[in-house]
């Protein structure tokens, strides 16, 4: 993404997370804020900010999740309910940047759900599949 591209997004910094999303686009940005240890009070704090700042509408997810340090068992549990942490999420693409990343990007992506998801290392490639994501999606639908 370029400067240009960040100009023209809605950006909202949370407690412990950023979202970006341009306007009359479904597809959000998540930057974790650093050296995050996610509890259950956090994880629901986190789902919370995401769905206000979405305004409770479907939509992709870029997350980048390489500031994770830790996620404990109830929160993981609370991410992968699909009524609560995977609400609205039409598809995921977690981008990493180490191993622990990795592995916490891992059991969201191999676990169970609704719609796709892949890890990435790199945004530029998390962007284009989203977008084939988005667009298979349109064509299905019509």
């Amino acid at each position: 993404m370029n400067v240009l591209d960040i100009i023209k997004m809605n950006i909202k910094s949370y407690r412990h997370v950023t979202c970006c999303m341009k306007p009359d686009d479904n597809i959000l940005f998540l930057n974790y804020h650093e050296n995050l240890n996610v509890d259950l009070s956090l994880a629901k704090e986190l789902v919370a900010n995401r769905l206000e700042f979405t305004k409770n509408e479907k939509h992709y997810l870029i997350q980048h999740i390489s500031n994770v340090l830790d996620i404990n068992y109830e929160a993981i549990q609370h991410l992968k309910n699909t009524d609560q942490g995977l609400k609205n999420i039409l598809g995921l693409a977690c981008v990493t940047s180490g191993a622990i990343s990795a592995q916490i990007a891992d059991m969201f992506i191999k676990h169970p759900k609704k719609f796709p998801s892949k890890i990435f290392n790199a945004e530029k490639e998390a962007i284009k599949w989203i977008h084939e994501l988005k667009e298979y999606h349109q064509i299905t639908q019509q």
